[in-house]
């Protein structure tokens, strides 16, 4: 049966390093982030739609799929009866994957939109998914990391508001998975994911009940068309298919890259990101134990939740 994986989780996360791994396996695709798709569509949107080809996407740039793609993910109703109707039954919507499994030829559809709301939303209509399931990993990273990032992207950004985002999202997430059916979850932690890859997507794999492949752990070698993601894991796919694009790439960024130079040195390695360690200052570290500390202790790995 075909699947549609939701990856959700936090930014900063690892959501598009887990997203290009399994969209190297052979019956898989990994779409990026669906739910900035629209908005990147748009005539006036100066943000690049696939993040890691440098010019036109070979894959998105067919007129009549970027068409489609507005048509079923545009504005939802203007009359506050139907977009009542359609929050509640989801009888006005197209089917996108539907469309995306056509276009792909997958058996597997990796969205890494990383939003439960995203997720409870395309669930509807019900008769969408009669033949094929919809799973969720939830992907957890110290949330550490995750707000030393934050603070290291967006200048505005102070420790105590950061630290508080953090545990308010990631509460929300929590009990979000937490209701979730048996079976239909899988809990994945960042830094198991970058410290035994292997390991992690056999379990993945066994989970998906598909065949773990090898060439999943290669996912820089393999054709990938996400939308959006992390700019730094993807320059170094297009780095290592085209060594001659990095540059226009670099120049298409939504935002300044200001770890560009940690992502060059990087490569295509599979490694943790424990900037933070040096990042954040003693004063950062107590005030961010002391607004989610016991939180961040459900999403981390021993010893380092200490």
């Amino acid at each position: 049966m075909k699947q549609v994986v939701f990856i959700v989780g936090l930014g900063h996360s690892g959501s598009t390093l887990l997203s290009l791994l399994l969209g190297s396996h052979q019956e898989a695709f990994a779409v990026g982030e669906l739910i900035q798709a629209a908005d990147r569509l748009r005539p006036e949107s100066t943000r690049p739609f696939c993040r890691i080809c440098s010019g036109p996407c070979t894959f998105w740039a067919r007129p009549e799929r970027r068409e489609s793609l507005l048509r079923l993910l545009g504005k939802p109703p203007s009359s506050r009866v139907l977009a009542s109707f359609d929050s509640r039954f989801g009888s006005l919507r197209g089917d996108v994957y539907g469309r995306l499994f056509d276009w792909t030829k997958a058996s597997v559809l990796v969205d890494s939109s990383k939003s439960h709301r995203w997720y409870q939303r395309q669930r509807l209509p019900f008769w969408h998914w009669r033949d094929r399931r919809a799973r969720v990993l939830y992907l957890v990273r110290d949330g550490r990391g995750v707000v030393a990032s934050a603070l290291r992207k967006y200048e505005k950004n102070e420790i105590d508001g950061a630290s508080s985002r953090w545990r308010a999202r990631t509460l929300a997430r929590e009990k979000f998975f937490s209701g979730l059916p048996v079976g239909i979850g899988h809990k994945v932690f960042y830094e198991s994911l970058t410290q035994q890859p292997e390991a992690e997507l056999r379990a993945i794999c066994s989970w998906l009940e598909i065949d773990f492949q090898p060439r999943m752990l290669a996912y820089w070698e393999h054709e990938h068309h996400p939308i959006g993601g992390n700019v730094g894991t993807s320059l170094a796919v297009t780095a290592h298919q085209d060594s001659t694009a990095i540059e226009d790439a670099t120049e298409s960024v939504d935002r300044q890259l200001t770890d560009l130079d940690y992502y060059s040195r990087l490569g295509t390695n599979i490694t943790t990101d424990q900037r933070w360690m040096k990042e954040l200052s003693e004063a950062q570290l107590d005030t961010f134990e002391r607004v989610a500390g016991g939180v961040n202790r459900r999403c981390c790995l021993p010893p380092d939740c200490t």
